[in-house]
Formats: structure tokens, sequence, C-alpha cells
């Protein structure tokens, strides 16, 4: 893949004068989808969420994680997930995070939050599944900022 961006920007370099402004547009629309589709996918974390404790306690699922914001301005809400998964890949809980953050540009919070999930499937796996055979799958739907700017994230399934 890398190779073709080379391969491209070779040819870039060597096209005659009548068609450089054609050519330079062509490559400036190239850069710009594949630069927006970088920015915009999972892989860049601007909201990263690290799960320190996640335990079955009565009625309950207990859970105690931290989220950092890793982008210049700070987060006033978000509308994110957190899918609890087996190491097979299927899905034994998804719970809502907190909206409200309110956090300053690359500040952590530690959030502690109790979902009664007694009588769901996922609540007796819970209590026998360790922690470190658990997988977190983190999705982000939107991030609004102080600005009232928002990222709305679109993931492919």
């Amino acid at each position: 893949m890398r190779d073709s961006y080379i391969s491209i920007l070779l040819n870039f370099v060597s096209i005659s004068d009548n068609n450089i402004l054609m050519h330079k547009l062509l490559l400036i629309n190239f850069i710009l989808v594949f630069f927006a589709k970088t920015l915009l996918s999972s892989e860049l974390p601007l909201l990263k969420i690290n799960i320190n404790e996640l335990y079955v306690d009565g009625y309950y699922t207990k859970v105690n994680y931290e989220l950092e914001n890793k982008y210049e301005k700070l987060i006033k809400l978000a509308d994110h997930t957190m899918i609890v998964r087996d190491l097979l890949g299927e899905e034994i809980l998804r719970f809502q995070i907190k909206k409200d953050l309110y956090l300053a540009s690359n500040e952590k919070k530690v959030f502690d939050a109790n979902f009664i999930t007694d009588g769901l499937s996922g609540h007796e796996r819970l209590k026998i599944i360790k922690f470190d055979d658990l997988v977190f799958d983190y999705k982000i739907k939107t991030i609004l900022f102080e600005d009232n700017s928002k990222i709305e994230i679109q993931y492919e399934d």
C-alpha cells in the first residue's frame, strides 16, 4: 500500500506543465480523502479508556474505569458504549459510559458505575470469567467539545 502512495507521488513529479493543475487537484483530493478517513477512524483515540476493575457483586456488575482526553479541547459530553466480550468475541455485556464528562485536554478522571445485571445471561458468565480473559470493545459515537463542535464516528461492522 505504501509503495502505491510513493508511485503516485513520483508520477506527480514527472507531469508535464499542461496537466499540472489537474494532477495537483487530484493529488490534493487523494490526500484529503486519505487523511479524513484516518482522522475519523477508531485508531485515533480522542477519548481513551482504561477498565481498572469489573466484577459481579450481588445483583450488580460494578465497573471502575479511567477516561483520558487526548484532544486539545475540553470534552463536555460523549455518547459512548463499552461492550464486554469473551475471548471468542461473544458479547457478554454492553453498557453506556458516563456522558457528562467535562474533561480538560490531557486530563484523566476515574469513574465508578453499578449496573443491575441480575437475570441477564452475561451476569452469570461474569461471575466465572477471569478479568484478564475479558475483552473490552470501546465504541464512541459522538464527542461534543467546549465550543459545541462535535465529532461523530461511524464504525464498519
